[in-house]
């Protein structure tokens, strides 16, 4: 391997330091800036992770409560249950919400079919391909499966709204009641109507909010205001 020298000053004369890798014309391994990227935007998460946890104060409301809110201020639309997003979004929030809660129902976990190798490994050899394509396998194996869970056995209730923006934006807000299940999406083609969705998407996880027992124990909801915040 070549390796890349450079000389700095010492007290007693030039010192060599070899540093193994490639360059990319600043004197540093393409290596090691990786990881010094790596690390500074990690410090940089975690810093805004604090940031955002130090504004968050109880104040939880339901999801029921949430989709009145966004009603009356934004005038929300509540899909009906016959329209073809509202069937497809339930059925994969459904699907979804069975592999988190009651994955027994699926059997073998889907985690055990994953090749742990690839987490530590550089390249892909080709028994780990095969792998791969039998944790994809199952993975399409489980998302059949979890449809074909009878409705008695892991009932869901599920609703779909939609916030338009002047017809140059919209929000996609699905809710699902028992399991306390809120996910927002935005779409939009321009930037500054991106970021006022994005204002009502805040205000809403805001409204949504979360109690003191979410904040002491650090639960998924506490988590997803936290990262929300964090990323707006």
């Amino acid at each position: 391997m070549k390796q890349n020298q450079t000389v700095i000053g010492g007290a007693h004369g030039p010192v060599s330091v070899f540093l193994a890798g490639t360059t990319s014309g600043h004197g540093v391994p393409q290596n090691i800036r990786e990881k010094i990227h790596d690390k500074v935007h990690a410090v940089i998460w975690k810093c805004k992770r604090r940031l955002a946890a130090a504004r968050i104060t109880a104040n939880p409301h339901t999801l029921r409560e949430t989709a009145e809110y966004i009603e009356h201020r934004y005038h929300a639309r509540k899909l009906p249950h016959t329209c073809r997003r509202y069937q497809e979004c339930r059925q994969n929030a459904r699907v979804s919400l069975i592999h988190q809660n009651q994955p027994q129902l699926l059997g073998r976990p889907l985690q055990d079919y994953f090749p742990q190798k690839l987490l530590h490994a550089d390249a892909i050899r080709e028994t780990e391909q095969k792998q791969i394509q039998l944790y994809m396998e199952k993975v399409m194996e489980y998302q059949e499966k979890a449809k074909a869970v009878p409705e008695h056995v892991f009932p869901v209730e599920f609703e779909c709204y939609e916030i338009r923006l002047k017809k140059k934006g919209v929000i996609h807000l699905n809710m699902e009641l028992i399991h306390e299940m809120l996910d927002i999406s935005i779409s939009s083609s321009q930037e500054k109507t991106e970021k006022v969705l994005k204002r009502i998407v805040r205000d809403i996880w805001m409204f949504y909010g979360v109690s003191s027992r979410d904040i002491a124990d650090e639960t998924k909801r506490y988590s997803r205001l936290v990262t929300y915040l964090a990323s707006s």
